[in-house]
């Protein structure tokens, strides 16, 4: 990937909000497991309440106060 590439400010919508579901998803795997030890079917019951839309869309209302104004602009494009 060339340089100019790599600034997110380059990055469509799209591109931002695929790497962002990785990414979170990932952190709440983390979390997850963390918390203790269950059957893969309890995990992946747990992973999907926490990263679907809604729950995206609460952590974001936690968050936005949080955010620079660089950082929320970027939330909302992704």
């Amino acid at each position: 990937m060339a340089p100019e590439e790599q600034n997110p400010k380059l990055l469509s919508p799209l591109t931002l909000a695929f790497v962002g579901d990785g990414v979170y998803e990932l952190l709440v795997r983390k979390r997850i497991v963390e918390a203790g030890s269950m059957p893969p079917k309890k995990l992946n019951a747990h992973k999907v309440e926490m990263v679907r839309a809604s729950a995206q869309a609460a952590v974001y209302d936690g968050l936005e106060p949080l955010l620079t104004e660089d950082e929320g602009d970027m939330l909302k494009r992704g």
